[in-house]
Formats: C-alpha cells, structure tokens, sequence
C-alpha cells in the first residue's frame, strides 16, 4: 500500500503548468512541523496534482495555506550533472486536497 496522510503549510505559491494535451499541472511544496520533546522539526515535501485537484490549488491557494493532502509516494531518480553522483529525492503524488481554513470556498475538498 502506497498512501500518505500529511497536514501543513505551503512554503511558496503553486507552480501552475499545462501538459501538449492540456491536462492542468500544480507543483507545491508543504512544509510538515514535528515536536518531540522540545525538539521541532521541519519536513519538506514536494507535491504534485492534476485536473481538477490542480485547478483548485491554483486557484485558492497560496504560500501560507494550511492544507490537508492524501496522496501516494514517488521517488525519482538522476544523475547529478556536476558530480556524476546518483541522487534520489521522495516526492508526493496529490490525490486528495483539502483547504484548512480560510474562507468557505477554500474550504472544500478536492479529489
């Protein structure tokens, strides 16, 4: 089973783009606070939705929103053109976005 549950703040506005087909794009990056003991700590994770999900992000969200995402894991892969080296980086696949907060519109839920 591939799913992740994670609630944050977006870190900077969403990156809007379009495929040749049309099919709407949105990047985002969440930023996910961690306390353990007095110790916070500070996640980030770069997501990506589409269609619908990605209309909604790029229409009502901005940097600062709180949000609620459900989506699965992916992890790409390349080569460092400076070092040759291997890198890997885990990213989030939206599938399910809700708006904490805000006004009523921004409140809803998009799958």
């Amino acid at each position: 089973m591939n799913s992740v549950n994670i609630v944050g703040n977006m870190t900077r506005d969403p990156e809007s783009k379009f495929t040749q087909n049309g099919k709407e794009i949105a990047n985002i990056s969440i930023a996910y606070n961690k306390t353990v003991k007095e110790n916070k700590e500070v996640f980030y994770f770069d997501c990506t939705a589409f269609d619908k999900t990605a209309n909604f992000i790029n229409t009502y969200l901005k940097k600062g929103s709180q949000v609620a995402i459900t989506g699965s894991l992916r992890q790409e892969r390349w080569d460092d053109k400076t070092t040759g080296q291997k890198r890997y980086k885990v990213s989030i696949t939206i599938d399910r976005i809700q708006a904490l907060g805000g006004k009523k519109n921004e409140t809803e839920q998009h799958t």
